[in-house]
């Protein structure tokens, strides 16, 4: 009965002419790297990674479901269409595809596809090769393949698959996504990587598409940045471990698109540890965990 209420739901969507989205949950087990040239850092014998950031660098291709998988090689691939994070020669410690530190060496990503590709944030750069240029995905286009290259913030260890080439996802657009190695286009089996995919349909997509807050762990300013899909009143607080609010950030009615807040955290007198950063309006929650260090 559920499954036939979220179809209808989809469908009611679909001829008002407002398309679901698709959200990932991208969740990375450093444990079962087993190439120590691009474990991340991991023993490959059972043992995580140490790492306490790890970046996500992605691609996403949408031009069509056959284009996107017979365009996958290990590197320089022509699926990575649309591109979120960098790398290059100066890789940055900037917070963009910065995935949560879920501990024993699991890292994750959750985002909305078609908002995370779409954004400002995304690259405008050409690859190595200079065969495609990256630029925000279009408008009403349909996600097929996605990229993935795990890296440390200076970009000196990296994840990859059993070959260290880029790992791909293929068939997002359907249940049954696939996380494939490129070196043989085989599904990837006992994957370091996990992807969990969600449609959003119309009464569940919020006001707030992006939410992150960097450095963390962070010593002086942190930066908050969220995006709004329509003008609300966001409030904006911080508060320790056990939930009591240290500073209200922030308090006012915005308009839709990019806002960003610069905290001096030592201006709230508060001690190492483990604090939390809210962002919520009318219809819609987002906490960070931060770690302050002194």
């Amino acid at each position: 009965m559920k499954k036939l209420f979220i179809l209808l739901m989809m469908l009611v969507c679909i001829q008002a002419g407002i398309k679901a989205q698709t959200q990932i949950k991208v969740t990375l087990d450093t444990k079962k790297f087993i190439n120590i040239d691009c474990s991340l850092g991991a023993d490959c014998s059972g043992g995580p990674s140490s790492l306490t950031k790890v970046y996500m660098h992605s691609g996403l291709c949408t031009t069509g479901d056959i284009y996107c998988k017979t365009q996958i090689i290990p590197l320089n691939s022509l699926v990575w269409e649309h591109v979120v994070g960098n790398w290059g020669t100066s890789p940055q410690d900037d917070g963009i595809g910065e995935m949560i530190t879920e501990g024993n060496g699991v890292y994750s990503k959750t985002f909305i596809v078609e908002d995370y590709f779409s954004g400002s944030w995304v690259s405008t750069d050409w690859n190595d090769t200079h065969t495609i240029q990256s630029t925000p995905m279009p408008s009403g286009s349909t996600p097929y393949t996605l990229g993935l290259v795990f890296r440390s913030p200076d970009g000196l260890l990296t994840g990859r698959d059993n070959m260290c080439n880029d790992i791909f996802v293929t068939d997002i657009n359907t249940t049954n996504p696939k996380v494939i190695q490129s070196f043989d286009l085989l599904p990837w089996p006992n994957s370091p990587v996990t992807i969990e995919r969600t449609i959003i349909g119309i009464n569940e997509v919020k006001n707030i598409n992006f939410f992150r807050v960097a450095p963390n762990p962070v010593k002086e300013d942190l930066y908050i940045e969220f995006y709004l899909n329509e003008r609300a009143t966001a409030k904006v607080t911080l508060t320790d471990y056990f939930g009591k609010k240290i500073a209200t950030l922030l308090d006012e009615n915005l308009k839709n698109g990019k806002h960003v807040i610069k905290a001096h955290i030592n201006d709230f007198g508060i001690a190492s540890g483990i604090y939390y950063i809210t962002v919520a309006t009318n219809s819609n929650i987002k906490t960070e965990k931060i770690v302050v260090i002194k």
